[in-house]
Parts: structure tokens; C-alpha cells; sequence
């Protein structure tokens, strides 16, 4: 006997592109979708799932209903949307629809069902549920009530029995656009990350998305830093099969050495987040050249900040930046070993020469630069300094402080520090006198103690006057 394969006799449903679904709801149905959206979101919120209601949409066939169902996936990730159990038709849905688990989550038959039993908690087979018009009984059924489990959409009216939701925000208005913006987003941006229902964190994905994924180029370096800091928290949620969208939309726009730079200049505390995030997540995308190319992009660009803003005291509050930047030591021994023309720094503002030999000092102490001489940085701020006379022994007690770095300051530790000051200007001595007497009073607290101190100051004296001689 000849039989037909069962596979034969299935008729398959009609498949909805984007651009019937963006017609279906163009057509006065936008609110009614972004109620429904966020309704889910708030659904999935909840942690205890027990408090958690379904949706059900109500039309006049099942092709509206299925319309219905395709919108509100399109809001969301592929993997978002994979998640949310739907069904179109469900006889008797609202018990149908329940079902229970254990205290280990096991599902309990349903012939067990015991809702009055504390140790089986309730759940919903589908969140979404469709019934048609034309089906009396449920659609009677589906009359909502103060204690109902269920919200109704009503598709005919295109309306949702359910206020008290929020659709403010940004990303209700993206997905009624059906736009490439919007597929963009939902089925490329928000599948690369490992999301598996609705969730508030599409709403700080959106914010990153309208920032950052832009093909008229990045705002500002603090917008961007701003934004690539929620994605630092959730990096570990990237699918790793899905890095080449994340390069794509992200990484590689951002890792652009000119973009890079541009930051630098404007924005260098922002930029330094902006660095530090590219060398984070270089290992993900197996970019093994960025931290040694970002280390060189940002040594050039603080360095050119000390030699064109040195006159700048807000140079000190970029220091403190690239001092907590991972970048620290590197951009530290780079200036501290970029050329120091004496000749050159004496025909700036005094202002300005003062900066730049903090920055050098501070920038050759950070680095731990043992082999470096100081002499030359310390010596130019003394005579600096002494040009003030007393009102200048403030700053210089402050940069021989941190030259010691802690350590108790004696005359003998300080001199070899200050002696090329001395012997250039006898001004420079007296000045000097005062500034170690500050650091150690036993220098006056007997004659022999004076006698010392003399003698130990003379002989930098006595190499200046033979100096003298000689050229005489």
C-alpha cells in the first residue's frame, strides 16, 4: 500500500523580511511595539521568576499575530530573540501556558502540578502567546484582569493593556525605524555579545552604538572614553566567534594611530583611557604590535606637550595623568632622555624654564633613571630659584625633597647636587647656605659645625675662583 511521507503534508509559514515587518508596523502600530519591547525587558528583570507575566497578542489572523512576533525579534539580538519561548496558538492558555519546576529547577510532570506547594515554583512554557480572533473561547479568555498573569496587546486596536512602562529611552525610536541603523545594531552590534535575554544592558549598548559606531567619524575623547568604559565591564561577554564584527565596529576604528593622536591633542586624560582600552583588548583580536606602537604614540605626544605647554601649569595635571597610565615609566624615561639645551631653556620665560625642569626632574626620578645625571636639572631650578632670593626657598626645599625621596637630608648628600650652582655665581651660594641650613640646622648648632659646613661649601668656591684665575 502506497502511503504519502508524512514531511509531504506541512505547510510551511510565510518568512517575514524586515521590510514587511517595517511596513506592518508603520502602519499606527510603533507605540503599541515599543510598549511590548520594554514590557519583556521588565519581564526579564525580574529575578524571581515567579513574578514575572506573559504577553499575549490578540488579531484577527495568525499572519498579524506572527507579524507581531517577528517585530518584537527584530528589537532584539538573534540570540536575544532565540531565547524568548513564543507561541502563536495555545488552546486554554492561561493554564496551558504554566508549568512547574523544583528547588533544583527539574520540571515537575504536569499531571504533579501543585501550585499551593512552596517547593515548586511556577513558570511560563512560552512569554508571548498569540490567539486569534476568530478563536472565541480564548479570545474571551483573554480579557485582562487586576491579577491577570498575562498583558494584552491588542492588535486591532493596536493598543497595549499595559501603561506602566517606559519607552523614553533612545533605542525605542531605533527599533521602530527599520532602518539599516537599526539592523545594524540589533543583528550585528548586539550579537557579538554573549546576551542571552532582555536586558537593560541593550539600553547602554545603544549609547555605544550611537557614539562610537558612526561613519562620519568619533566626537569627543571624553564621549568616546565615557563609552569604551561600559564596554570594559562587559568584555568578557564578547562571543569569540564574533570578534571580527567587534574589530569591525570597534577596535580597528579606534586603534587607527591618526584617530590616536587626534585625542592626544585635544583630551590626553581621556586619550589615555582611550590607549589603555586598545591595550587591553589588543589580545582578543591578536593585535601583537599595539602596546609597543601605542607606547611610541604616546611618549611623542606627552613630550610634545612639555616642550610646546611648558609655560602651561596644567602640564603638571597631564604628568599626574600619564603617572596612573600604564604608559608611566616608558613616557617617563623618554622625556627624561630628550635632549637639554641650557642655552635654549635660558631664553624662555622664567615661568616656563621652572616647568621644564620639573617635568625633567620628576619624569628622570619616576623612570629610576640611576645612571642619569640630575646634576644638570638640579642646578639650573637652584639658580632659578635664587633669583627670588628667600621667596624662592620654598620651591627649591620641594625639589630637593623629592630628589632624596624620603631620604634624611644631610650637607653631604645635597652638595655634590648643588655645587656646579655654586661655583657659577656667588649669588647662588648665599642662596644655597640658607637652603641647607633648612635641611639640617646642626649646621649652626656649634662653632666646629660651622667650620664644617665652610669647608665643605669652599671647595666648589675654590674651584670657581681658580676658574676665574685661570681665564684671567
Amino acid at each position: 500500500m502506497k502511503t504519502s511521507h508524512p514531511m509531504r503534508n506541512i505547510v510551511l509559514g510565510d518568512k517575514f523580511d524586515i521590510r514587511v515587518v517595517s511596513q506592518f508596523i508603520s502602519d499606527g502600530r510603533k507605540e503599541t511595539l515599543k510598549k511590548a519591547v520594554s514590557f519583556l525587558i521588565a519581564q526579564y528583570k525580574l529575578q524571581n521568576e515567579e513574578e514575572r507575566k506573559f504577553l499575549v497578542i490578540r488579531d484577527k489572523s495568525s499572519k498579524e499575530i506572527e507579524l507581531w512576533i517577528a517585530a518584537i525579534e527584530y528589537a532584539f539580538s538573534p540570540r536575544i530573540a532565540a531565547s524568548i519561548p513564543f507561541a502563536t496558538r495555545l488552546d486554554r492558555f492561561a493554564t496551558s501556558n504554566r508549568y512547574t519546576v523544583n528547588q533544583l529547577g527539574m520540571y515537575i510532570n504536569r499531571t504533579q502540578i501543585n501550585l499551593q506547594d512552596r517547593k515548586q515554583k511556577k513558570r511560563w512554557q512560552a512569554m508571548i502567546v498569540g490567539i486569534d480572533k476568530r478563536d472565541e473561547a480564548n479570545s474571551a479568555a483573554a480579557r485582562p484582569l487586576a491579577n491577570s498573569p498575562f498583558v494584552l496587546l491588542d492588535g486591532i486596536e493596536k493598543c497595549i493593556m499595559h501603561d506602566n512602562v517606559d519607552i523614553s529611552h533612545g533605542y525605542y525610536e531605533l527599533i521602530t525605524s527599520f532602518d539599516d541603523s537599526h539592523a545594524v545594531f540589533c543583528r550585528e552590534f548586539l550579537q557579538m555579545l554573549n546576551i542571552n535575554n532582555p536586558c537593560e544592558d541593550i539600553y547602554r549598548l545603544y549609547e555605544v552604538y550611537t557614539v562610537l559606531v558612526k561613519p562620519d567619524g568619533f566626537p569627543l575623547a571624553k564621549s568616546v572614553a565615557e563609552k569604551l568604559s561600559i564596554m570594559r565591564d562587559i568584555k568578557d561577554n564578547l562571543v569569540r566567534s564574533n570578534l571580527h564584527v567587534f574589530k569591525k565596529f570597534l577596535y580597528s576604528p579606534i586603534r587607527k594611530e591618526a584617530e590616536l593622536r587626534r585625542f592626544l591633542q585635544v583630551d590626553l586624560h581621556s586619550a589615555l583611557e582611550i590607549i589603555e582600552w586598545v591595550k587591553e583588548t589588543s589580545p582578543l583580536v591578536g593585535d601583537n604590535t599595539a602596546k609597543r606602537d601605542l607606547t611610541d604614540i604616546v611618549c611623542k605626544a606627552f613630550a610634545d606637550q612639555v616642550y610646546e605647554n611648558f609655560g602651561d601649569d596644567a602640564i603638571f595635571m597631564l604628568w599626574d595623568g600619564i603617572q596612573k597610565s600604564v604608559f608611566g615609566k616608558e613616557v617617563a624615561g623618554h622625556v627624561a632622555s630628550l635632549p637639554f639645551s641650557d642655552g635654549k631653556i635660558k631664553k624662555m620665560k622664567r615661568s616656563a624654564q621652572i616647568n621644564l625642569v620639573f617635568i625633567h626632574l620628576e619624569c628622570a626620578l619616576f623612570a629610576d633613571k640611576k645612571d642619569m645625571n640630575l646634576n644638570k636639572f638640579v642646578n639650573l631650578g637652584i639658580e632659578l630659584y635664587a633669583q627670588d632670593n628667600d621667596g624662592g626657598l620654598d620651591e627649591a626645599e620641594k625639589m630637593l625633597g623629592k630628589l632624596l625621596k624620603g631620604q634624611k637630608p644631610t650637607v653631604k648628600k645635597i652638595l655634590p647636587f648643588v655645587a656646579t650652582a655654586i661655583e657659577t655665581d656667588k649669588k647662588n651660594a648665599k642662596f644655597i647656605t640658607k637652603l641647607l641650613i633648612r635641611f639640617d640646622n646642626s649646621i649652626i648648632a656649634s662653632t666646629e659645625s660651622m667650620w664644617e659646613f665652610l669647608g665643605l661649601l669652599n671647595r666648589p668656591l675654590a674651584k670657581r675662583a681658580k676658574t676665574n684665575e685661570n681665564g684671567a
